[in-house]
């Protein structure tokens, strides 16, 4: 925690970076503290985890139906992944060209 002077200077700063860059205090608005984020991680993986697991056993079960669901389920949570930074599906190869000849 902050001392009562610490947070009173860090909201000074606040103001004024709000002043001088108005597009730079609302990107820092929009950050997600890093515990929140590792702690978002963290259910997306138990997420996937789970998910593969019921498939698991339906597999085991011989469910083919709630098998494919929750294959189904575990792909997309793990593709959709937020912080995923190059999408898997729909990426384009570069095609090289041929010369004529």
């Amino acid at each position: 925690m902050l001392s009562e002077r610490e947070q009173h200077v860090l909201n000074d700063i606040e103001q004024q970076i709000s002043g001088e860059d108005p597009k730079l205090a609302s990107a820092m608005q929009r950050l997600v503290a890093p515990r929140a984020a590792r702690r978002f991680r963290r259910g997306h993986d138990v997420v996937v985890l789970v998910a593969l697991l019921a498939a698991a056993l339906c597999l085991v079960l011989s469910l083919p139906g709630p098998t494919a669901a929750a294959a189904g389920l575990a792909a997309a949570a793990f593709y959709l992944h937020p912080e995923r930074s190059v999408p898997l599906i729909g990426r384009r190869r570069k095609r090289r060209r041929r010369g004529k000849g």
